[in-house]
C-alpha cells in the first residue's frame, strides 16, 4: 500500500469520522469533499511517520495536540452552517505541519519535547525551541519534498 493510499485510509476512518463526532458539528461522513485532499505522495508519508511515531494526541472533538503545542490543531475545515447538509474539506496546512514537525523530529533529531504545531497566538504554524531557552527558531512554512 502506498503512503498515499494509507493517508487516504487513515483520512477515511480515523481523522474524517473523529472530526464528525462531534455533534455541534452537524457534520456526516458524507459531507468531506474528496477533491479537497491534495496531498503528495511525499507528504502523507512524512505525516503518516510522524502520526505513527505518537506526535499527534487526540483531545476530543477531531482536534489534535501536536508536539508540545498548547494550541489544537483540527485536519478539516468546515461549510456553511445554514446548509441541511453541512460539507467539510481537508485542509492542508496542518496537515503539512504535522508532517514537517515529524521530519524535524525524525530526519533532524530535534526532541519532540521542543516542538510544536502553533504559536499561542496563531502566528507561526511551527515552533521549535532551543533547550533550556526561550524561542529558538520558527517557520512559516518548511519543504516537506
Amino acid at each position: 500500500m502506498s503512503s498515499l493510499d494509507e493517508f487516504n485510509a487513515l483520512i477515511l476512518n480515523r481523522l474524517a469520522p473523529d472530526f464528525c463526532s462531534d455533534e455541534s458539528r452537524r457534520m456526516q461522513l458524507s459531507g468531506l469533499v474528496a477533491t479537497s485532499n491534495r496531498v503528495t505522495e511525499a507528504d502523507a508519508e512524512d505525516f503518516l511517520r510522524a502520526w505513527k511515531t505518537g506526535l499527534c494526541a487526540h483531545q476530543g472533538r477531531g482536534q489534535y495536540l501536536v508536539g508540545e503545542a498548547v494550541v489544537r490543531e483540527q485536519f478539516f475545515w468546515s461549510g456553511a452552517k445554514h446548509s441541511e447538509q453541512r460539507s467539510f474539506t481537508l485542509w492542508m496546512e496542518p496537515v503539512i505541519t504535522v508532517a514537517a514537525i515529524g521530519r524535524l523530529h525524525l530526519d533532524y533529531k530535534w526532541p519532540s519535547s521542543r516542538l510544536a504545531a502553533q504559536s499561542n497566538d496563531w502566528a507561526f504554524d511551527i515552533v521549535a525551541k532551543k533547550a533550556n531557552k526561550g524561542l529558538r527558531a520558527r517557520f512559516k512554512s518548511l519543504s516537506c519534498g
